[in-house]
């Protein structure tokens, strides 16, 4: 039977223990609150076990209704059923090295947007401004709405919050500095040519230790470049690339393999 309680892992802990004893497995599925959910049940000392999403969504696809209460359900048929898979829950460490990725990554993207924009806007006014970043872009920018009070009302207050963002993402780029430094697999990393910090850790943050793969072919599977399979009878061919894991973490291993 179904019992409500709120977000919380240390109140499903209790509302679990209330009802039984020695629970032989508590399933969730992966999200945004997994981590959290998986390390504190563990502390609790339930058997906490992550499964992923898409094969927690098959059975409750064949329900009319779309409840809190169906999908508990569902979660449990699974577990009876053995029906699932588990994933590695990463550790807060390897978390809090991913946040400050995304944090450092996220004002750099404002950052290029912000740039596009403002060249938008001196645009309509015909005024182009030249190829160049950083303080280029800067020094550019302010010469050409000199003489232009009006379109300067415009432009600088965007290129004032423009430069606080490139501050910031300096902030957290050195703070991802220090963290790598502290690593001595991501140092490790850092002596192949052409890989620096900013591939490293998030590459040591994704993998943790080597114990959680069989090889190596494993972990890049792990990161979506392996191409699906589709085998049944006479067809057998690859398809497009699984695109599983980290996007970003993706990305910055092909740029480095385009520039090798």
């Amino acid at each position: 039977m179904a019992r409500e309680t709120p977000s919380d892992p240390h109140a499903v802990a209790r509302t679990i223990r209330k009802h039984a004893a020695q629970p032989q497995k508590v399933i969730f599925e992966s999200g945004p609150l997994a981590t959290w959910f998986f390390h504190a049940l563990t502390e609790e000392g339930l058997p906490a076990i992550c499964i992923e999403a898409r094969h927690a969504q098959k059975i409750p696809r064949e329900t009319l209704n779309k409840t809190d209460a169906n999908d508990a359900d569902s979660l449990a048929q699974l577990a009876e059923a053995g029906f699932y898979k588990a994933v590695r829950v990463k550790s807060f460490g390897a978390m809090r090295i991913r946040t400050l990725i995304e944090a450092r990554a996220q004002p750099l993207d404002m950052t290029t947007q912000l740039t596009n924009q403002i060249r938008r806007f001196m645009k309509i006014f015909g005024v182009i401004i030249p190829k160049g970043t950083g303080r280029v872009f800067d020094f550019h920018d302010r010469k050409l709405v000199a003489d232009d009070s009006l379109l300067a009302q415009i432009i600088l207050p965007l290129l004032e919050v423009w430069l606080e963002l490139r501050k910031r993402a300096a902030c957290l780029g050195q703070h991802l500095l220090a963290t790598a430094r502290q690593s001595s697999a991501t140092k490790r990393l850092m002596t192949i040519p052409g890989i620096g910090a900013i591939t490293a850790i998030p590459y040591v943050a994704a993998v943790e230790h080597s114990d959680n793969f069989w090889n190596s072919r494993a972990a890049g599977s792990c990161l979506g470049p392996t191409s699906r399979r589709y085998r049944s009878g006479e067809a057998d061919y690859d398809g497009h690339i699984s695109r599983r894991g980290d996007r970003r973490l993706r990305g910055l291993l092909y740029e480095e393999a385009a520039g090798a």
